[in-house]
């Protein structure tokens, strides 16, 4: 599969996944205690915000590189960093749902991102 290819089952997975996550919106009640219209808002979001990250660090790693076998060997540090973020994204949103979001808990949060990305990256560059 060439980088184009892969780009595009990228793209086209979170399109997906973001009309998914609008037929939600549109069709259930927010503030109804139903636990699965919750469970496939999150997930579809999830997902969706996943592939959009990883779409868009490949689409700059391919401009910045112009090759197409560089990018393929960051793919996996492409995937934990979005990972990463999405999944701070979802626990953002889930708190502020839940009410327990303020300040301190955002800046905690950033704070802890911004250490596990550290720990991985200093653990990486030593190998």
């Amino acid at each position: 599969m060439n980088l184009k290819e892969y780009l595009f089952s990228i793209g086209l997975g979170s399109l997906i996944c973001f009309a998914v996550c609008v037929l939600v919106v549109m069709n259930f009640d927010p503030f109804a205690n139903a636990t699965l219209p919750l469970l496939f808002f999150y997930l579809s979001l999830f997902m969706c915000l996943f592939g959009v990250f990883v779409f868009v660090a490949i689409l700059a790693k391919k401009i910045k590189y112009h090759e197409d076998e560089i990018v393929f060997r960051q793919i996996r540090k492409i995937f934990r960093q979005a990972l990463a973020f999405s999944s701070l994204v979802l626990v953002v949103l889930w708190l502020a749902r839940a009410d327990l979001l303020n300040w301190l808990t955002f800046l905690l949060l950033v704070f802890f991102y911004l250490i596990f990305e550290g720990i991985i990256f200093t653990r990486r560059n030593e190998t």
